[in-house]
């Protein structure tokens, strides 16, 4: 199993256009009484497309065979939604590559982080991605937050985390 970097994969590509979501894992069902009942079934994975300008007859070889290397079984590769590769509040001079899960999470749709800019923003529509347990995990921020004076922020994402993740 390989993990290709952005270096190795998504910045090889000339992306014009793309679409990227989560998939939908809720079930509604209802009652004969009338009472509705929605759960969650399987894992949320996010899936998309992407748009490509056109290529050279040599620029096109090589994108295919990057993408036959993606298709093997257990290949995964790291994407950043190029047009929300930052926060929203992101401006020159934050630094941002201290951030880091802050302690054992609780299962939920909460994650605790530390080392955010003092009073840094993070807003509904945000992305962020951590490596959690050895695996490249992205989420979404769905409630706005501002982190704290000494840059902790508790931010709910559209993904559950798993107990301990």
């Amino acid at each position: 199993m390989a993990v290709l970097t952005l270096a190795q994969f998504a910045n090889r590509l000339r992306v014009t256009d793309y679409t990227f979501e989560p998939s939908e894992n809720v079930q509604t069902t209802q009652s004969i009484g009338g009472i509705t009942y929605r759960v969650s079934r399987g894992p949320i994975l996010w899936s998309g497309s992407i748009t490509c300008s056109a290529y050279t007859h040599d620029g096109q070889a090589q994108l295919s065979a990057l993408i036959d290397k993606i298709k093997r079984p257990g290949n995964q590769f790291l994407f950043t939604p190029p047009l929300r590769s930052k926060p929203k509040s992101f401006v020159t001079g934050n630094n941002l590559s201290n951030v880091q899960i802050d302690g054992v999470q609780a299962a939920g749709y909460n994650i605790k982080l530390k080392g955010l800019p003092p009073n840094f923003v993070l807003t509904e529509g945000d992305y962020l991605s951590f490596n959690l347990n050895g695996i490249h995990r992205i989420y979404r921020v769905v409630t706005a937050v501002t982190a704290s004076a000494t840059g902790t922020a508790t931010v709910e994402v559209n993904i559950p985390l798993a107990s301990g993740g």
